[in-house]
């Protein structure tokens, strides 16, 4: 699965942690996902302040990790997220172009709205960018 030898299908891991007074808090230490699943990649999904989903990807750290550059999947996600218009100003992943940015091992999208685009969305284009195929979500 995911295109690697001896690798597990799986698409989006949410992680929300409830605190005593029964808020959700969303915030937690990636670790804690990392060694629930040995998936190469993982997407976080939170919630916007100002509305819709807040994405972060990144690599599962480690020397066995077969990926080392996430950019093929910023570029698409950049793309995608431009497709639904304003208010992002490029369909490259650019600064200052209000879209999806970050670095080769760890991206998210835009910091100052909430992305238009669906978790099984951004899993699926995640998917085909990485690994040429589909994950069926």
């Amino acid at each position: 699965a995911l295109g690697i030898p001896g690798g597990k299908s799986g698409a989006v891991t949410v992680v929300q942690r409830v605190s005593s007074d029964l808020r959700l808090n969303p915030h937690f230490h990636p670790a804690a996902l990392y060694a629930e699943h040995e998936l190469p990649v993982s997407i976080h999904v939170e919630r916007h302040d100002d509305g819709g989903p807040r994405y972060t990807v990144g690599l599962r750290p480690g020397p066995d990790v077969p990926l080392r550059n996430l950019g093929p999947a910023l570029r698409a996600l950049a793309r995608a997220e431009h497709a639904h218009g304003s208010p992002t100003l490029a369909a490259e992943p650019l600064p200052g172009a209000e879209n999806w940015g970050g670095r080769a091992t760890v991206f998210g999208s835009p910091w100052n709205y909430g992305s238009r685009l669906e978790p099984a969305e951004v899993a699926e284009i995640v998917e085909r960018a990485l690994f040429g195929g589909s994950m069926g979500v």
